[in-house]
């Protein structure tokens, strides 16, 4: 069966929202490349990646336990692509580890 239809077999009444990671340091993955597409009103151009795997580093544990396994959680990150956002994209790419060096964002 597939995802989509597990979830539309589901109850309303048994349908519950997650709880909020807390707050503190996680570690993820990006998974796979992001996409790109224009986003509100203003069309304001986006890059979203999808962040998979979470492993707490510096994080409280008794509210982590419960939100269930995170590793498996998926968080869409939503990176504007504008000037004036381009410095946001630069600390994220330097936090992916990826160098600067002669290349462009």
């Amino acid at each position: 069966m597939s995802v989509f239809a597990e979830v539309l077999d589901l109850r309303s009444k048994d349908v519950t929202k997650l709880d909020p990671l807390p707050v503190g340091s996680y570690q993820a993955t990006v998974a796979g490349l992001p996409t790109f597409e224009e986003v509100g009103k203003n069309k304001t151009p986006a890059a979203k990646f999808t962040m998979t795997g979470f492993v707490p580093i510096d994080v409280d544990r008794a509210p982590l336990a419960k939100c269930g396994d995170i590793a498996k959680r998926e968080i869409t990150l939503t990176m504007f692509v504008t000037p004036t956002a381009a410095y946001r994209l630069k600390k994220f790419l330097d936090d992916l580890g990826i160098g600067e060096g002669d290349r462009t964002l």
